[in-house]
């Protein structure tokens, strides 16, 4: 897929989000555990069977004050899928406003028409 701009990144219509297990980090930190390495790897299986699709990993946070380890942890999450062979073009990462959750969310997608 061809890379985005920030304004095409804004505009992606989204497709679906995947059911992925709750990702476990180190206490306090962006440190993918081996069982979140695992569950990555699982879903990049899925991502090589869609390869039409764009890759949003979203941070969530359980209060603003968190919004920084909760972006740290959603590129953590994608720097994880590009070493396995994600192109960097199918995949961002962000922080998104406090949800009161600390979960990282996949969410797939296309440009509009």
């Amino acid at each position: 897929l061809p890379p985005l701009t920030e304004s095409q990144w804004e505009r992606i219509k989204p497709v679906g989000h995947l059911r992925v297990p709750a990702l476990v980090f180190g206490r306090g930190s962006a440190r993918l555990t081996g069982y979140s390495q695992t569950i990555l790897d699982d879903l990049i299986g899925t991502l090589e069977n869609w390869p039409q699709y764009y890759v949003l990993i979203r941070g969530n946070a359980l209060q603003e004050a968190d919004r920084p380890l909760a972006e740290a942890r959603a590129k953590g999450t994608a720097d994880y899928l590009i070493e396995q062979g994600i192109h960097t073009n199918r995949i961002r990462a962000v922080g998104v406003e406090p949800s009161g959750s600390t979960s990282v969310s996949v969410v797939v997608g296309q440009t509009p028409y």
